[in-house]
C-alpha cells in the first residue's frame, strides 16, 4: 500500500516550538491550525499537513519518517530563524 502523500511538510527548530506557559497548542500547532482552516475555507477542502509532532510516534525511526515525509510531500514550509541553523 503506498502511504497517502502530503500537501505540506512543515520544517521548524524545536527550540521555536514553545508557547507561553499555560497555553493549550504549541506554536507550530497553532499555525498547523491556522494553515488548515484558511485553506478549508479558500478550496472546501482538506489539507494534509505532515508535522513531526504528530506524524512520527515514541520509538520509531524519525530520520526514516522524516524523510519519507519529506519525499511524499508536494510543498515545504520551512520556517526559518537563529535557531533552525
Amino acid at each position: 500500500m503506498t502511504p497517502k502523500p502530503f500537501d505540506l511538510f512543515i520544517s521548524y527548530a524545536h527550540r521555536d516550538n514553545r508557547g507561553n506557559p499555560g497555553d493549550a497548542v504549541s506554536v507550530l500547532q497553532a499555525l498547523k491550525q491556522a494553515i488548515e482552516r484558511e485553506y478549508h475555507e479558500v478550496t472546501g477542502r482538506d489539507v494534509s499537513i505532515f508535522l513531526d509532532t504528530e506524524a512520527i510516534t515514541t520509538g520509531s525511526d524519525w530520520r526514516g519518517r522524516i524523510l519519507e515525509g519529506l519525499k511524499q510531500s508536494k510543498m515545504l514550509l520551512a520556517c526559518v530563524s537563529e535557531n533552525y541553523f
